[in-house]
């Protein structure tokens, strides 16, 4: 390990490394619905600032060499946090800082992560949390379970009604594909193959997903693992898929046989399209009202704003689609920003160097989920950035884009 590093990277030691990992627990809302956690909630947000600046402090003035990805999505949230500025209060302003603040954590942590003993440190991290998220997720679930009075037909509704502990569907999906993406290639790394308890870890911490958006999360775990085992078995197919142009090709045809498919999940519409059943979307309708919005307002957008208030204000409901949902809320400056990021990424997860592969097949995945439309599932594009950097890192090498260090 190279320690000549005068005292001015910081070391994450194992020990708060398991702490850290532990943010995209807590989000505003996962003690909000228990009033007698309401202070923990509070707690916890401030421990978050906190850590937050002191990352971001020393990321600034140790980090001599900044490429365009690590300035793109600040530079995302800066554009939204204008607009929101513009359109709404202060209040509105700061939820959606507190919404993000996880993100830019992690994305400072991860530049922070460059040996080969500290990737398998974060790994092993990643790996002892989403085993501890699927214990609380099967808590959750025995807790519902118990106050519905044994009544096995209740449970689905009360997790569709009810918040987990770990916070909104949205939000797990966030943490849920990335933490199997990082311990698949943990096991790829150290053994040479995924094991198995790694696989019922991942079906178990996907069980609140696939009782409320079954459809998209298993097509997206297949997608997954059909890639990762390309990585492996087909370095040749491999290097296919690390060509820009055949990414956006077929990222750009799987995100119009979305587009077709309406509002219905994706095995739903094909099982109707196999039954030659009637089709009535209202996709067309709804993205129809988006376009007529966003003409209202089209250089900086509406800002954000929650689901409600949107329905409320503006009368349309959420578009399920990255895109337009960024051009309502950030404008023609907004989509400008968001494609510079998918360009930077592209190039990132392009011209990685790393042993096992599977990074390739992260990145690869990111753009297919990402391209899909579906809004909270592009969020794994977000946390891409991390999986991403981690993995670059694996034979204790900077990564070198063109004359850019990172």
């Amino acid at each position: 390990m190279n320690n000549n590093r005068n005292g001015l990277i910081l070391r994450i030691t194992p020990s708060y490394k398991y702490f850290l990992l532990l943010f995209p627990l807590f989000k505003p809302d996962t003690f909000d619905s228990l009033p007698s956690l309401h202070y923990v909630s509070i707690f916890l947000d401030l421990l978050k600032y906190t850590i937050f600046i002191v990352l971001l402090i020393r990321f600034f003035v140790y980090k001599k060499n900044l490429s365009l990805i690590s300035l793109i999505y600040p530079a995302f949230l800066l554009v939204l946090l204008i607009s929101t500025f513009l359109n709404h209060n202060g209040n509105t302003v700061l939820h959606l800082f507190s919404t993000n603040i996880d993100l830019f954590i992690y994305f400072l942590l991860a530049n922070y992560v460059e040996e080969k003993d500290e990737y398998v440190d974060f790994l092993k991290a990643a790996s002892f949390l989403l085993a501890f998220w699927c214990l609380a997720n099967t808590l959750s679930v025995l807790a519902f379970y118990h106050r519905r009075y044994m009544y096995i037909s209740n449970i689905t509704t009360s997790i569709k009604k009810d918040r987990y502990l770990l916070g909104s569907k949205n939000y797990q999906i966030l943490f849920i594909l990335p933490m199997a993406s990082i311990t698949s290639a943990l096991d790829v790394e150290l053994v040479g193959k995924i094991r198995v308890r790694t696989l019922v870890i991942h079906i178990l911490a996907c069980v609140p997903l696939f009782m409320t958006a079954a459809a998209t999360s298993i097509i997206t775990m297949i997608i997954f693992y059909v890639l990762l085992w390309i990585g492996i078995k087909k370095p040749v197919i491999l290097r296919m898929l690390q060509i820009p142009k055949i990414l956006v090709i077929a990222s750009i045809a799987i995100f119009g046989m979305f587009v077709v498919m309406g509002t219905h999940s994706g095995i739903a519409r094909l099982l109707e399209m196999a039954f030659k059943k009637s089709i009535q979307s209202q996709r067309s309708l709804i993205w129809t009202s988006y376009l007529k919005r966003i003409s209202e307002k089209p250089l900086w957008g509406y800002g954000y704003m929650t689901d409600y208030m949107q329905v409320l204000l503006t009368r349309v409901v959420h578009a399920h689609n990255q895109y337009l949902q960024i051009m309502f809320r950030g404008g023609i400056i907004g989509i400008i920003v968001f494609i510079l990021f998918i360009y930077s990424l592209l190039e990132l997860s392009v011209n990685l160097n790393s042993k096992s592969g599977v990074i390739s097949c992260a990145a690869a995945s990111a753009m297919i989920v990402a391209f899909q439309g579906d809004y909270y599932y592009s969020l794994f594009f977000y946390f891409a950035i991390v999986i991403l950097l981690v993995h670059g890192r694996i034979n204790s090498q900077r990564i070198v884009i063109g004359n850019r260090g990172l």
